[in-house]
Parts: C-alpha cells; structure tokens; sequence
C-alpha cells in the first residue's frame, strides 16, 4: 500500500495521477524467493548453449554456406554482383536523373582527382581521396628515400627523413600500385574470412580524431604549393614539426604570383560554397523538376579551367616561375603488374590504409544505409573494395576509398542506382582519353586550394572534442590522444596508438566498473542511487550494493573489495569497522545487518568471478552479514549452485530489491517488542491523578467555545497572512506568445514575479478578462527543470471571485515558497475555444477564409507589471488589418510584437482586433460518444461515435467537384486528418452511415497507431459528417489488479486530430456484469459524473455497471489519464461459461435420454443386435482411414527414395510402416471374430475387407521392387513408368471395392 502522503512534491504527472489522497494498492504478491520461485515456476530444459544444439546450428550453418547448390550458387552471384539485383526492375525513368547525376559527379571528380593525386605525391591523372592519398604519398615518400640513396643519406638524429620530390614518377607509380595490389589482397583476405566485423573496434571518437588529425597533415603538406616552396618533405614522427621549421624558415622565398593564385582562388571557393551556392539551392528548390535534383555549382572545376587559361595566357611558369601540373598523359595506360618485390616493404602500411580506408567506406555506407533503409553487409562490401584494388593496381592506380563529399552530392543530385557511376566512370574515360593533357598548364596552387577548402569540415570535427567531453570524459581522451598522435607521430603511429587506447579504455571500464550503493525512494518500490538524488535515502540496517558489469577473472577481487568495503569490512584483518554498543541486542537492531546484492547489471559470470563471488559471501557471513542476492539471472545462478553456493554461504535469493527490503523488515519486526522492552530502562513514566469537579455538561460547552475561538483566530490569521503575500507580488516581466495558427487560440505566457513583501508567497491569482471568460477551454500553468528541457506541472484551481466583473480566478500553486526579495518564473497557457469569427462569414469555393480575432493588447493581472510584451504568430504573412496602437507595433512576416510596454498597471484593458487569413482545418467535434468495454478475459473495446462539422466561413454558391478535382484551389476545405490511436490498438475499423470507408489508411508506429481518415467528401463550412471510429487494446497495458481489487488505468479520450475542439464528450465505461465498490478518479481538471447505468449483452442476467462521464470543450491538453477503481470477483468469470455449458449438457442429456432408452413393454433383441453392429462398424471405418494413411505414409517414403536414393532411411521407413499395418490388421480381424455372433454376414464382409487389403500389400510390394531395380540401374525409367501406372490403377481398384463396401455400413 503506497499512500499519497509519503510522495514528494517533485513527482511526475502519471504518479500523481496514478495515486491518491485514500492510498492505492499497486502491486500485492507474496515475497519470491528462489524457493517460492521454484515451486511455481516450471523450468524447462530449454538451453541455448548446449553441445548438442552449438552443433546443430553449425551443421545448419555449414550446409547453408558451404554445400553447393542452386540457391547457394545464386545468391553468391547476387552477391558478387550487387546490380543483378536492382537491373531486373530498373525503370526507365530513373535514367535522366541517374544521367545528371553521373554527369555531376564527373564533373566533380576531376578537380578533386587531380588535387589528391599530388597530394598522393603522382601524377595529376590519378586521383582518390584525402586521408588515403596522404596515407599513400607517405609511403611514397619513404620507399622513394630509399630507392634515391643520395637523398636517404640525409637522416637525422630523430629517425625523421627528409625526402627530395623527385620529377621521374615511374617509380612513385610503382609502389602505388603494388601498394593498392597489398590493400586489395588483405581486404579480400578479410572477406573471405568474414572479418568485416573489424571496423566495430573503431569508435566514433577515434575516427573522429584521426580524421582531424590526419586534415592537419594534408593542410600542412598543402602550405609549400600554397606559398610556392620548394622544401624537403619528412616521414616519421615529428614530421610536422620539421616540415613548419623549414616553412618558416624558406617563408622569405615565397612566390608572390603563387600566394596571389591562392588567395584568388580559395576567396573565390569560400565565396561560392558558403554563400552563393546555399541562395542557389533555394532558389533551384523553386523550379519544380529541381525540387528533388540538388546540383551543386561546379566551382572545382571553374577554378581549374580559369587557373589553366590564366596560366596558359600569361605563360605564368615560365616568366613568374609558379609550379604547374607540367605533363597530362592522354589515353588508357597499358596493364603493367605491380611489383612483387616491394610487398614486404609495403605490407604494414597496407594493412593500416585497408582498415581506414574499409572504416571510411563503411561508415559511410551505414550512414546512407540508415536514411534510405537497407542493409550493409561488412564482407560485401570488403569483397568490393579488394577486387577494385587488385584489378585497378593493374592500370597504375593507387588505393582508393569512398568519398564523403561525392557521395553527398550523389545522394542531393537525385541517384537512383549504381548507373550513375558507371556513367561518371563513362565521361572520366572521355576525359583521360582525349581532354587531359588540355590541364598541363594548371597551377599546383589551384590543386591545393582546392584540397585546403575541402577539409573545412574535417577540421569542424574538433568540436566533437566538447560535445564529447560532456557526455564521457573517457571518450574524449580517445579523441585528444588519437589526435594529438596522429599529428605528432604521424599516420601509422596515430592509428595504431588511438586503437589502442580504445582498447584500452574499454579493458579499463570493464577492469574497474561503476559501484552503486542504492536507497529507497519515499518508501516505494523504486530503489535509486543513493548518493545521485537528494530525495533518494538508504535504510537503517541496510546496504543495498549494484556492481555495473559483468564479474570475470579480471575484476572479480575488485568486486570483493569494494562490496566489503561498503559493507565496512577491514580487508586486513576481515573484521567489522562498525561501532560496538554495550547492549547486545540494541546493537544488532541498529548496526548494518544486511547486505542486498542487485545483480541486474551482471549478464555474465565466468569460473574464476564465480569462485571470487561465493567466497565473498562467506566473508560477509562470517562478519554476521546476511546476504540477499537479487535480480539474478537464471544461468548465472545455475553455475552458482553447481560451486554449491547454497551449501557452503547462508544467501537469501529473492526476486527483486523490494521482496528482500521487506524480508528483511518483517524479520526484524519481530524484534521490535524485545527492543522496546530494553529502551523502557532508559525513560521514565509519570502519572497524573485527581478527580475533576466540572460536570461533564458545562465541559462540552467549553470545548465548544475553545473550539470556536480557535478556529474564527486561524481563519484571520490566514486571510492577514494571505493579503500581505499577494500585496507583496510585482510582475517583472511579462512576455505573451499568442498562437493563431489553428482555430484554437492559444495564449502561453511566461512570467517572472518579484516577491517585494515581507512574507513568503505560494499562490498567485490569474485572471481571464471577463468578456472572454466563457471562451476558456483549459488552463494549466508548468516550470521549466534546471536539468532538461521538460517542463513541471503546477497545480491550478479555479476559484470563486468576490467581484464577478474582474473575470474568472484561477489559483496557481508555485510549489514552493518564494522568500523575500526572491523572484520565480513560470509559464501559464490558456486555450480559448470559438473565440475566431470568419469574416466574410460566407465565401466561394476557390475564396481564401479570413478570421477576425479580438484580444487585450496587455496582460490582465491584479499585480501591476514593470514590463511586458505580447507575441502574435499568425498561420500566413497575409494580414489585412491589425492594430497599429499601442506604440511599439512591428510586423515582421508571420509575427506581430506588440512592446514591450512599461509600468502597467493593474487589470489594463485595451482590445485590438486582427483580420488576417488562416486557411487550415475549422474542425469541430459537435459530440462525441466514446464507448469502453471491459472483458475480463483479455480485452477492452473502445468505439467512438463522432459527429464533426466544419465551423469556418461558409460554402457560398454551388459546390463543383469537377473544379475541386482539377484546380485544387480549395483552400480552407479539409480533404483529410489523422487520428492518433495507442500502439497497441488492432482490429482497427472506421465506417460511416453507408458502411467501411476504403479511402482511409491505418499505419503502425512505434509509439501509436496513425489512422488517416478521409471522409468520403470534402468539408466545407458549415459542412458535417459522421462516422464510427473503433479497436481493441489488451487489456494487461490498462487493467491492473490485487486480488479482487482492480484498477483501470487509461486515456480519457483520444487524439482525434491535431487542435482537437471537442464540444461535448460522453463516455461510458462498460464494467463486466458483478463490479462492485466503484470509484471514478478523474483527471486533474473538472468532469461530469452522471448517474451509473445498466447494460445488456449475451447471457447477462442482472446487467453490466456503466460509468457515465460527461466534459465539455475539450482540447488537447485534455488527453490525460483516468483512474476506476472496482471490486470483481473472480469466480464470477466462470458464470457464464458455466452457464453455456450448463445448457448444453442438459440438452445433451435430455437427447441421450430420448434416444438410448426403450420405452417398450418387450425387449426387443434385433435392435440391441444393430446398435451393437453398428458400433462395430464405426471401429472398423477408423482402422481403416488409419490404415489409408499408412499407406500414404509409405507412397511418401517411395517419392523420396527416388528422390534420394537413401536405401537404409528407406527400409527403415517401410519396416516401422508393416509393423503399424500388421497391427491395424489385429484389430480389424477381431473386429470381425466380435461381429460374427450379431451378423454373420456383416462378419463376411470384414473378413473381406481384409482380403483386399492382403492384394493392396501385394501390389505395394511390387511398387517397392521396381523402385529398388530402378534405382538400382537394374530397369529403364521407361518400363518403370509403365508398371508403375499398371500397378497403382489397380490399387485404385481395390481401394474402389473398399470404399463400396464401408459405404453399405
């Protein structure tokens, strides 16, 4: 039993509405311990882990995966080969937007190929991304150094080398291609292996700071094109730093005509990309067949042209001696295989660029994957990756990966398929073959200005390190090391470090976890962390202890440390730390005694932990502990009692933490009068005796008079209190949102009081202007939480006010008390209904709806106001009039700000009057009938019958379907909603007076079920329908039940589309027939209660109980949860099925009766003889439908024989088939030996039934032999038809005479 008055303040809504003032009783079982559990809970032998069913699922899985066949070949082929799958049902309208986008992703390809092929340190024509390009230029790099030994000779002390570019590329080409040829055979090693699991050890944090850092490199190695230096190039750590000292130091030597190149071109790139082309993108979402077809503007590219012209012109090498690409070989390079003798030399840095660039691809794949739902199979796609590397280090390319800005643009320029690639393939292969040497003039400074601007968003990823460091700081180490070696150490060494210290972290949280110590929440049942909430208090003689993770041998003696600690176990000398009171009793009363293990948190324990966990608990024993283990997983307390925990440990297993709360309290409560007793020694007892001389009248008249006196004191003690509280509020600042978007007003006002009296305020009075007051629908008022976006409800009162001209008096109740000088903020809204007038009242089809709102301009308060501001969002900028006084008015689009005015005061009045245009749904429910049933066998039926007119200006004239159809232009009609149902609602079913309505739709979400509703005409003002809306909901989600004792929980309405106006609302509760000790608990706003009602279904006797509710005006806000509280005898679910079956039995008997007795004088033996024939008969027809079957059990056994060719499976198969035969032939021989003394005819025809069974065994005999000849090669196919054919017409000759036979019977 929970009461009311042991919750909080601070309680979320569905708890306050779920308990009450009198106390309910939520959940009432007995306390489940292991062995209670055992004793009503069956176990089966269900094991998922056992030998037996491991091997079957790896036989299952070898022979789906590795036994050839049909299928198997198939889908192997689809997934080589991923387009099969989509060409078969390509449509040929995807092709012009598959065409475009593969002509945009060309366009896009070239500038950024050639930018990344030097970043890669190789020719121009090559091309592939950023982080793999550095990654190959610096393996590059280091083979080069080798293979220049006058260049290797410049090593410094640091192992950090210095490279010389150098100007023959055949070499450079070399290793990159045999680089590519390492990557592809790794990843296809990967694939084969299924090990596409890899990339799961790379967290978003590490890849997030590797890609950082690796950005850091490329824009570090782009700053000599940028400037136009000429410095050495270093591989190994500290790279960075050498490479900026020879910058700084070669700073002087910068070509002018190359910085200027620079600045002009990333001015021009930066301009474009984030200005021009976001103002291009909206104004091509204008054009209809672009809506969907966002292509970029190719700045690349018109940078590399104008940079190659200019350069071409002003012959800018070879007068002002700025770097250009130089050589642009035209045509396909000739297949030429990769070195083999530089793999070993390239295998690490292989292994490395396949991993990243696996993770890059298929991070990125999943990304898209998750947007347009499908599916991404990690081995595919490393299938994909390797063969392209392999097949392409064939043709002098060098690894690639996916490209996260070509992808995006793909995905905006409207790709339907795989098309669009190999159609940019297709215009790349123009380019190569016949445009290429045209960009030999380029500037280098182009390419790297190009490469610069494209890591703006790698280099935004370093707020990640915030975003990150605020949810865990562990996280953000990973980040800031993986970084931070990535950029020192450089590429190799940053991913090895950052894997590792991923590795590391998880080893670390899982090495020394999280250890809670729980307390209970205001005597619930609800146990938190004792230390997190202040409301949350652990209980005397109690620890309650939550270990976060698994127990395995490497944090098993953590657990055992930390568990006796808080126990206050000296792990020295393993005795207690507690205080030692003289008198024992007391001090086992009051001193920790129990100790409660939560084990929800471990879903694993190994041999080693379980060893370590039961020693514990003897440890804990042994310090006169007694231990409860709870929420234990079953297989983790098996392993336990197979180390027989139970034998050697006292440990008490319960189900949850509050069964053995309360084991343990009704343990100790039987120690209280002992206790007692003991505690008597230490007080004193005084008596008081006398007589009294008052008579027992004269003293009643004085309690009378006391009593009276107290009570007229309190009550103006309060009301001198009350008027110095609100004398003392002043509103700070007042700021009004009013939303006109709908037909329902809703004004939410936010407000700061200042408490300027002397004493402390809990109440503040709201007033509602006297000539709207008959227009308010719901007012609530809510406080914004200092630890999230969610808001707290505030209670709210309507009171009577004295004077009936200030308006309507609501009371708000802050919570808390707001002190002298304090100030507090809430927000109050208000929904007002009917209070828009359209105006004209009546329009045309085609018209536009205009509405005429009326309102105060200032906040209506009894408090004066230092400032405040109203805010009107109207559902269009279209406003025809609007009040332009008070000053300050502005207008900007939707909004009008009215404000801020200062130094208002106390109930100000000054009505303004909008006229503007609001199109969308007037909708109106006039009544509404909800119907809930309740069955106690499962299930509760709601069913709603609504009556909805449309309450905008009205229709004007004729009404044309032929123009609503063609021009659309039926503003203010409503041609559909949709109603909000719960998610587990099904049966959903919606109909009108003429019957279902197909045009609607019914979708299933997670959190509800959507129902499109859209009636069979469209609605105009003025205009109504009616329709039936209804489902059924489990009823195990809503109905909740102690004993006999039930409680329904659920809405009272629900949604039934956006900006619900409901004017009138009846509901009616069905109860099943015997519901007693009812009680209606209402939400937390003002309902109707009518008199209870009777109804009538199938085999009701005295009725079923109906509650009857009524509310008027009801909105959104008054979707809540109600509360019914009855009393329903079990027993009583079984009437009427006893009822049924109470029926049917004495009509059952009276038909035995009729028919089986003999209402003759003579017995009458023939009869008697018939009867017992007859009865004969009806065993011998089963025998023989169970010998039918036999026999096509063994037809069935022959086919797959054939099938087959399995003799053994086969013989086994007939045998057990001739056993079952011979005994049916048993029974149906002494069938007929019993017939034989009633009808020896009858007795004939059974013993020729058998007969003809004997040839049927004959002929399947035969059938048996010419299968085994067949299979056995021994007979044509041709000649075993014909005798099969021959033998089964006969069988069905046989079986003809059979059937003639039973017929006769």
């Amino acid at each position: 039993m929970i009461n009311n008055d042991y919750l909080s303040n601070n309680l979320v809504d569905e708890q306050q509405h779920s308990l009450r003032s009198n106390g309910i009783l939520l959940v009432e079982r007995p306390i489940i311990t292991q062995k209670s559990f055992n004793e009503v809970f069956i176990p089966t032998t269900y094991d998922d882990q056992t030998p037996v069913i491991l091997f079957k699922r790896f036989k299952h899985s070898l022979r789906e995966n590795c036994v050839p066949s049909v299928r198997c070949g198939k889908s192997y082929i689809n997934t080589l080969f991923p387009f099969l799958s989509w060409i078969r049902r390509y449509e040929r309208g995807w092709l012009p937007a598959d065409i475009l986008c593969g002509l945009t992703i060309a366009i896009m390809q070239i500038p950024q190929g050639m930018a990344y092929a030097l970043l890669a340190n190789l020719p121009a024509v090559l091309g592939a991304i950023a982080v793999v390009s550095l990654m190959t230029g610096n393996v590059i790099d280091r083979l080069s150094s080798v293979h220049h030994p006058i260049v290797a000779n410049e090593i410094y002390k640091n192992n950090t080398l210095p490279i010389l570019i150098t100007n023959d590329p055949s070499y450079a080409i070399t290793i990159g291609t045999t680089l590519a040829l390492a990557v592809g055979i790794i990843q296809l090693i990967l694939s084969i292996c299924r090990l596409g699991f890899v990339t799961a050890f790379l967290s978003d944090a590490f890849i997030s700071g590797y890609t950082t850092g690796t950005a850091v490199l490329v824009f570090t190695s782009q700053i000599s094109d940028i400037f136009g230096l000429t410095i050495k190039r270093y591989v190994g750590p500290l790279n960075i730093l050498y490479t900026y000292i020879d910058i700084f130091k070669n700073l002087k030597n910068a070509n002018p005509t190359t910085v200027i190149i620079s600045l002009c071109s990333i001015t021009l790139l930066v301009l474009v990309k984030e200005f021009i082309e976001p103002f291009y993108k909206r104004q091509l979402e204008k054009i209809r067949m672009f809506r969907h077809l966002q292509i970029p503007i190719p700045i690349e590219l018109i940078v590399i042209i104008c940079g190659t012209v200019v350069s071409h012109i002003a012959e800018l090498n070879s007068k002002y001696h700025v770097k250009i690409v130089q050589k642009v070989d035209s045509g396909f390079p000739s297949p030429r295989a990769p070195s083999i003798m530089l793999l070993p030399e390239v295998i690490k840095d292989a292994v490395v660029i396949s991993i990243v660039s696996f993770a890059i691809c298929i991070s990125l794949a999943t990304t898209y994957a998750k947007r347009f739902k499908y599916v991404v199979d990690g081995n595919q796609e490393l299938l994909a990756y390797g063969l392209c590397s392999v097949v392409s280090s064939f043709f002098s390319c060098f690894p690639s990966s996916a490209s996260l800005s070509r992808t995006s643009v793909y995905v905006k320029a409207g790709g339907k398929t795989q098309l669009a690639s190999l159609i940019a393939c297709f215009f790349l292969l123009m380019i190569i073959l016949k445009i290429g040497p045209l960009f030999q003039p380029l500037p280098k400074a182009c390419l790297a200005s190009i490469i610069v601007v494209a890591l703006k968003n790698l280099f935004l990823q370093a707020k990640d390190i915030w975003k990150i460091g605020r949810i865990t700081k562990l996280e953000s180490i990973v980040w800031i090391l993986t970084f931070l070696s990535t950029v020192i150490l450089d590429i190799d060494l940053g991913l090895i470090i950052g894997v590792a210290v991923s590795l590391v972290i998880v080893i670390l949280r899982q090495f020394r976890p999280r250890t809670t110590i729980l307390g209970q929440f205001n005597r619930s049942e609800v146990y938190k962390n004792a230390k997190r909430y202040s409301n949350v208090h652990e209980l005397s003689n109690i620890k309650i202890f939550r270990f976060e993770s698994c127990i395995t041998y490497f944090n098993a003696d953590y657990f055992r440390s930390r568990l006796l600690h808080t126990a206050g176990i000296d792990l020295t000398s393993n005795c207690r730390n507690d205080y030692k009171n003289t008198d024992t009793l007391i001090n086992k009363t009051y001193r920790l005694t129990n100790v409660i293990v939560d084990c929800s948190s471990m879903n694993q324990i190994d041999y080693t932990g379980a060893k370590i966990f039961i020693q514990t608990i003897k440890d804990l024993n042994d310090a006169e502990f007694k231990v409860y283990l709870c929420n234990m997983r079953y297989y983790i307390y098996e392993l336990l009692e197979r180390l027989k925990m139970t034998e050697t440990c006292s440990v008490f297993v319960t189900a949850t933490i509050h069964d053995a709360v309360y084991n343990i309290k009704e343990k100790m409560s039987e120690n209280n009068t002992q206790v007692n007793i003991i505690c008597d020694r230490y007080s004193f007892a005084d008596g008081i005796s006398g007589t009294s001389t008052i008579s027992s009248a004269c003293m009643i008249m004085l309690l009378k008079d006391i009593i009276f006196c107290v009570l007229f004191l309190t009550v103006s003690i309060l009301n001198y209190v009350y008027t110095e509280e609100q004398s003392g509020i002043v509103n700070t600042d007042v700021e009004r949102s009013v939303d006109l978007v709908s037909h329902l007003p809703k004004h939410t006002t936010t407000i700061t009081i200042e408490n300027r009296g002397s004493k402390s305020i809990r109440t503040y009075e709201y007033y509602v202007e006297p000539q709207y007051a008959n227009d308010v629908a719901y007012v609530g008022a809510s406080i914004k939480r200092r630890d999230d976006d969610e808001r707290s409800p505030l209670g709210v009162k309507t009171e009577t006010s004295t004077d009936k001209s200030k308006g309507n008096l609501y009371l708000i109740d802050l919570g808390n008390d707001v002190q002298s000088g304090k100030t507090f903020t809430f927000e109050v809204e208000v929904v007002y209904v009917h209070a828009l007038k359209p105006y004209p009242t009546e329009i045309t089809q085609g018209e536009r709806q205009l509405i005429l709102y009326k309102m105060n301009v200032y906040y209506y308060t009894k408090y004066s106001t230092t400032t405040q501001k109203t805010i009107i969002t109207l559902p269009t900028d279209r406003a025809e009039s609007y009040a332009q006084l008070p000053k300050p008015v502005n207008k900007n689009d939707q909004t009008i700000t009215y404000g801020s005015y200062e130094n208002t005061p106390t109930y100000s009045k000054q009505e303004i009057i909008l006229h503007y245009e609001n199109n969308n749904p007037f909708l109106t429910i006039s009544n509404l009938n909800r119907w809930i049933e309740i069955s106690h066998w499962g299930n509760i039926a709601v069913e709603e019958t609504i009556d909805m007119y449309h309450s905008g200006a009205k229709l004007k004239g004729s009404f044309s379907r032929l123009d609503f159809q063609r021009r659309q232009d039926s503003y203010s009609a409503v041609k559909t909603f949709k109603t909000s149902l719960p998610a587990a609602a099904r049966d959903v079913y919606y109909r009108d007076e003429i019957g279902n309505i197909s045009t609607s739709h019914v979708r299933e979400m997670s959190d509800q079920v959507e129902v499109e509703i859209r009636p069979r005409f469209p609605l105009y003002g003025g205009w109504k329908t009616h329709y039936i809306l209804g489902y059924n909901v489990p009823s195990y989600q809503y109905l909740f039940n102690k004993g006999n004792n039930y409680v329904l929980k659920m809405r009272l309405i629900d949604h039934v589309y956006d900006d619900q106006l409901l004017e009138q609302v009846h509901i009616k509760i069905v109860l099943p027939e015997g519901a007693s000790n009812i009680e209606f608990y209402p939400p937390p706003y003002d309902v109707q209660r009518l008199a209870h009602e009777k109804h009538f279904t199938y085999l009701d006797t005295v009725g079923r109980p109906v509650v009857v509710v009524r509310k008027r005006n009801v909105v959104f806000n008054h979707i809540q949860d109600f509360e019914l509280h009855y009393t329903f005898e079990k027993y009583l679910l079984l009437r009427e099925p006893l009822l049924i079956v109470g029926v049917l039995f004495c009509l059952f008997s009276a038909v035995t009766v009729l028919v089986r007795l003999n209402f003759s004088i003579t017995e009458n033996e023939g009869n008697e003889s018939r009867l017992r024939l007859q009865a004969i008969w009806d065993q011998v027809i089963d025998s023989n439908s169970n010998r039918l079957q036999l026999y096509q059990k063994f037809d069935d056994a022959l086919n797959m024989f054939k099938t087959n060719k399995d003799i053994r499976v086969y013989n086994d198969t007939r045998k057990k088939i001739e056993n079952e035969l011979k005994l049916v032939n048993q029974e149906l021989n002494a069938f007929a030996l019993k017939a034989k003394s009633d009808s020896i005819d009858g007795s004939e025809k059974m013993a020729e039934l058998q007969r003809i069974d004997t040839q049927i065994r004959e002929h399947q005999q035969l059938l048996s032999g010419h299968a085994e000849k067949f299979i056995g090669n021994k007979q044509t196919k041709q000649v075993y038809m014909e005798n099969e054919t021959n033998i089964r017409s006969k069988i069905r000759e046989l079986n003809a005479r059979i059937s003639a036979i039973i017929n006769q019977y």
